[in-house]
């Protein structure tokens, strides 16, 4: 029996590449030391670019993920509306739109697998995975990128 596909849900081939981590550069001489545990990541699926500023709030336990899709087409609002959703494994968690600059915010407890998932404007998805948030956790330095 064939499997039918849903064109409306994510597929496993349609992740977002990594470009940048922050956490996989090393910081800049002078601040080595810096307390700083905000992670900016980079991502890129087609023609869209996907960057993303993750913000954990020590008080509260909670990360704050700000976000932004953008294109090769820089007409405004060519990028507004896309359904973002915020997932923990096959969990939808939390779910928003972009504005008329392709930005996004959400707000979440830490948790153990999550994940974003964009409908893009052709109907295709692309998904994220924001990987284990340990990170998030700790309140000392930012882990530091090998410099081998």
């Amino acid at each position: 029996m064939l499997q039918q596909q849903h064109p409306e849900y994510p597929h496993r081939d349609q992740n977002g590449i990594l470009l940048t981590d922050s956490f996989h550069e090393p910081l800049p001489a002078g601040m080595r030391s810096s307390h700083e545990s905000s992670r900016l990541l980079t991502y890129r699926y087609k023609n869209k670019t996907i960057d993303l500023l993750m913000t954990p709030k020590m008080e509260s336990g909670r990360v704050l993920l700000v976000g932004q899709v953008t294109g090769n087409d820089t007409r405004m609002g060519k990028d507004n509306d896309l359904l973002v959703l915020l997932t923990d494994g096959m969990k939808t968690v939390e779910r928003t739109t972009t504005n008329q600059f392709g930005e996004f915010q959400l707000e979440f407890e830490i948790m153990e697998d999550p994940g974003l998932q964009i409908r893009l404007r052709e109907g295709s998805w692309v998904v994220i995975a924001l990987g284990k948030m340990d990170w998030a956790r700790k309140q000392g330095p930012r882990p530091r990128a090998q410099t081998d």
